[in-house]
């Protein structure tokens, strides 16, 4: 399986997904898990939408690691990395 991740509302989420018959489906972390046929998009454009469907579906929590909380918090707003 492969990783995909977005950014919605100064958020990071993550999930994981696969592909199977020119479908992608990605699974969340409360047990949801959203299925998208690629109709023309990309493995990478399909797996984002799903994602985001799961965002939306409150299904998935964002990521809490360190490195995305730092730049949640703004302390690199300034640009200065």
């Amino acid at each position: 399986m492969s990783y995909i991740r977005v950014e919605k509302d100064g958020l990071q989420y993550e999930g994981e997904y696969f592909c199977e018959e020119n479908m992608v489906t990605v699974f969340g972390v409360r047990g949801g898990q959203s299925s998208v046929v690629f109709n023309g998009m990309t493995e990478i454009a399909a797996a984002r939408t799903a994602l985001r469907n799961l965002i939306r579906e409150n299904q998935i929590d964002p990521l809490t690691d360190e490195k995305w909380s730092i730049f949640t918090n703004g302390l690199f707003e300034n640009g200065s990395w």
